[in-house]
């Protein structure tokens, strides 16, 4: 095919099939109620075959939108049975969807800006937590090893002592008089010992 050919082709094709966006520009300023596309000035004749041209457009429009959706339906329809098929589903497609947004994320800058602030920022941390442990745990040595802890520490072994010798010696004398769980063991009497089972 020449260039000749094919420019008259493109200009035959231009002129009878596209729309032209002048029209398209007009029609969209004028609205039912703005007067531009006022019928009151066409002849009745005119106007009923406006009307009659616009109708038949609107009824090809609809129909061809309805079919248009019918067509995105079947392919939607096929194209969720060849996922099916395929083994993937909506969570694996959901999860892959959600990685790979993860993976754009974390190559943005500002996110490597971020991340490296927050490295910084957690070995500084570190740092100043370690070093606190070791100032107190020094200082908690040098507590200890003070005259007035020693002191302490032997008041309080000494008091604990003290009780730790009063209750077990409690429990061992109320233990010898009442038995091991609480039965006295024999009653005595004047007379004579009686086993303390009367029945």
């Amino acid at each position: 095919m020449s260039v000749s050919k094919n420019e008259g082709l493109l200009s035959s094709v231009s002129n009878d099939s596209f729309y032209d966006t002048s029209e398209e520009a007009a029609f969209s300023l004028g609205s039912p109620d703005s007067g531009v596309h006022d019928l009151s000035q066409m002849t009745p004749e005119a106007k009923a075959k406006a009307q009659e041209e616009w109708t038949r457009e609107l009824a090809k429009t609809e129909e061809e939108i309805n079919t248009l959706r019918q067509v995105l339906s079947d392919k939607i329809r096929k194209m969720h049975d060849l996922k099916r098929k395929l083994g993937i589903t909506v969570w694996k497609e959901f999860k892959d969807d959600m990685e790979q947004g993860i993976r754009n994320l974390q190559e943005t800058t500002a996110y490597q800006k971020t991340s490296q602030t927050l490295k910084t920022a957690t070995e500084k941390t570190s740092e100043a937590l370690g070093t606190f442990g070791a100032t107190v745990t020094k200082k908690f040595e040098e507590v200890k090893q003070s005259q007035a802890f020693k002191s302490l520490e032997e008041k309080v072994g000494s008091a604990y002592s003290n009780v730790k010798t009063k209750v077990s010696g409690t429990s061992i004398s109320q233990m010898d008089a009442s038995g091991i769980k609480g039965e006295p063991l024999i009653e005595k009497t004047n007379e004579s010992q009686i086993p303390a089972d009367k029945s």
